[in-house]
This record gives structure tokens, C-alpha cells and sequence, in this order.
């Protein structure tokens, strides 16, 4: 499956887990949630790959999509890399 497909899928799972609204939700920083705090439940700007495994039933395709996204390979997900993901997507 292509990348884009793969990631858009990761996002789109991460919003019906957890609610409903959750497209509605605000970040950290007052602006409409990017889908990143779906899964950055503690709210540190970061996830883990334990973090981001737990939202997901398939955690063969969450952890090929996390490493996809983590752009520097050092095991966490940053805000920057999510975004960079998602835009490279579109």
C-alpha cells in the first residue's frame, strides 16, 4: 500500500477511537486539533511508539506507520513530523 494511503489511515482510526467530536477537539495551543492529540494523550507535544501502539488494534501497520512518520528515527513522534506526514499526503 502507498505510504500516503497508509498514514491517512492511521489518522482517520485515531479520530474514531476516540470520540466522536474529537475533530472538533483544541490543542495545546488553541487551534483546531490536527488528529495529533488523539494520540499525544498526555499532552507532551510528543508519542512514543508504546503510545502511539495503544490506540491501535493492528499494531504490525501502527508501528510501520509510526516509523514512516518518524522522520529522524530516534523513537518519537513529534508534532512537526505528524504534520510533515500528513502534508506529504496531500
Amino acid at each position: 500500500m502507498p505510504r500516503q494511503f497508509l498514514i491517512a489511515a492511521a489518522t482517520a482510526l485515531a479520530l474514531l477511537v476516540f470520540s466522536p467530536g474529537a475533530a472538533r477537539a483544541q490543542s495545546d495551543n488553541g487551534d483546531s486539533s490536527d488528529g495529533f492529540d488523539l494520540v499525544d494523550v498526555n499532552g507532551v507535544s510528543y508519542v512514543t511508539l508504546d503510545q502511539y501502539l495503544a490506540v491501535f488494534q493492528d499494531k504490525t501497520q501502527a508501528a510501520a506507520d509510526f516509523a514512516a512518520m518518524d522522520a529522524n528515527g530516534d523513537g518519537i513522534l513529534t508534532r512537526d513530523e505528524f504534520l510533515a506526514a500528513q502534508g506529504a499526503q496531500k
